[in-house]
């Protein structure tokens, strides 16, 4: 029965002081990973330490999980506001530091994204970026304030771990009287958090997948920007979305009540889109149904394994400017051309799998075991840094469909008249004139997938990209 009330005082505290509580669980957690984190180099000061130090990893999880849930609680504690009409009671000004404490949340959760420094947040720096220079008169000194220069994070680090973290802590203090929530409270929340930190990975982008998007309250905005004409008019909504938060307690009932319908309709419709650019976008923001990459993916089950080998004090080689634990394992492969060395790509270029972890059956999951079949060479041999336009061509080229030979043999065995007609030799059947061809070419088509290691010889031919270019 303790152990019941115990948590009962947890599901019974307020929106506010959940939010409050990681609030100051990600400020603790973000001081501890400032040790180890290099402003200078974020993205790879960020793979060594969890490919190196899994505590490192473990305290980036359970900072990134913290962020999340106050977030999530934040907004969650402003619709509950509205739900119990409570937004009345609290003094104008202290109303309008929560109000602008909005804008600040957001910030300061995208500024912490940006710090990974991998492509999907210099993407988003971009597009903040653009959106702010977009703004008349004051943009391009409100993109520097805030910003600063693209590829320089110091300004930006400051304003994460100092400015909008304290102005944050102000407000909470000024609205709720208090920085310490409840000892359950924080307890049950950091048990939480730590469960999600255990099993759910923070995301960092291998910078090999060409699949970029933001964090998944941005993939909203990417969603809108992509029909919107006017970037700039997605800034325009958003203040007048705080504009209405704010004003709201000045208004008569009956156009309050309907401000906070609205609100919630636009919250819904954000939603929607943004599960439409989560799972719906691939690369280039092409509609891609039910596309889930592994580079943005931060709901991956993954356990965080905390034992410590040799391995881990080795210094992990660096590959195109990226860290990549498989070398650590695999540094002395040979027979490859220069341009396709080891030292040159590394092992994840080509073969995918998870180059931050020095755990095998990780770094082996879903690796690829032989690249370059045409079902997986737009993932390993047609990424943007190497082959793009030859793995969109080969579909159609005469060495893959086979076409002309295939109408030929059909027509030769009185099963074709018409030798204009297109064909496909993996959609032949088992007619006389079709198994001619799999006795003859079927096996030799780019299209026919390699299964087998090894060299391509008489015997053994197809496999996309290695029918021509396996050494």
């Amino acid at each position: 029965m303790k152990l019941k009330k115990f948590f009962s005082g947890f599901i019974y505290d307020t929106y506010g002081a959940i939010a409050s509580a990681n609030l100051l669980i990600c400020t603790l957690s973000g001081v501890a990973l400032a040790i180890p984190f290099d402003v200078s180099d974020p993205y790879d000061s960020i793979s060594r330490f969890i490919i190196q130090n899994p505590l490192a990893g473990f305290f980036r999880n359970f900072h990134y999980w913290s962020g999340q849930l106050f977030l999530i609680f934040t907004i969650i504690h402003l619709i509950d506001h509205f739900y119990r009409k409570t937004e009345s009671r609290v003094k104008p000004d202290v109303w309008l530091r929560v109000t602008l404490s909005l804008a600040f949340t957001f910030f300061v959760m995208l500024s912490g994204f940006i710090l990974k420094g991998d492509a999907d947040a210099m993407q988003a720096w971009r597009i903040f970026g653009t959106l702010l220079n977009d703004v008349p008169l004051i943009g391009d000194f409100l993109a520097f304030v805030l910003l600063g220069r693209e590829g320089n994070f110091e300004l930006l680090y400051v304003h994460h771990i100092a400015t909008a973290t304290i102005f944050l802590f102000i407000v909470v203090y000024e609205h709720a009287k208090y920085i310490w929530t409840k000892a359950r409270t924080t307890f049950i929340t950091v048990v939480i958090i730590s469960i999600l930190s255990y099993f759910f990975h923070a995301p960092l982008h291998d910078n090999i997948d060409p699949v970029i998007k933001g964090p998944w309250y941005f993939v909203g905005l990417q969603e809108i920007l992509h029909w919107m004409p006017q970037p700039g008019w997605s800034l325009l909504i958003v203040l007048v979305v705080l504009l209405i938060v704010y004003f709201i307690p000045r208004m008569k009932t009956s156009v309050a009540l309907s401000m906070k319908q609205f609100l919630v309709v636009l919250l819904v419709v954000y939603g929607g889109l943004t599960i439409v650019g989560y799972f719906f976008r691939g690369e280039n923001w092409k509609w891609e149904p039910f596309y889930f990459t592994e580079a943005h993916n931060s709901f991956k089950v993954s356990r965080l394994l905390f034992r410590v080998t040799d391995n881990h004090m080795q210094e992990i080689p660096q590959v195109r400017g990226r860290r990549e634990a498989c070398l650590v394992c695999h540094e002395n492969m040979q027979g490859f051309t220069d341009s396709h060395s080891v030292e040159g790509l590394g092992c994840t270029s080509c073969h995918l799998g998870n180059p931050f972890t020095l755990d095998k059956s990780q770094a082996h999951e879903k690796m690829i075991l032989i690249p370059g079949n045409l079902a997986n060479a737009s993932k390993t041999c047609g990424t943007a840094d190497c082959h793009p336009d030859i793995t969109q061509r080969i579909q159609n080229n005469i060495m893959t469909t086979n076409s002309g030979m295939v109408t030929v043999d059909r027509y030769v065995f009185n099963e074709e008249n018409n030798l204009d007609e297109l064909a496909h030799i993996q959609n032949i059947g088992h007619s006389a004139a079709d198994e001619h061809l799999r006795n003859l070419c079927a096996h030799c088509h780019l299209g026919n997938p390699k299964r087998e290691f090894g060299a391509i010889n008489e015997m053994s031919r197809g496999g996309g990209c290695n029918d021509c270019n396996l050494n």
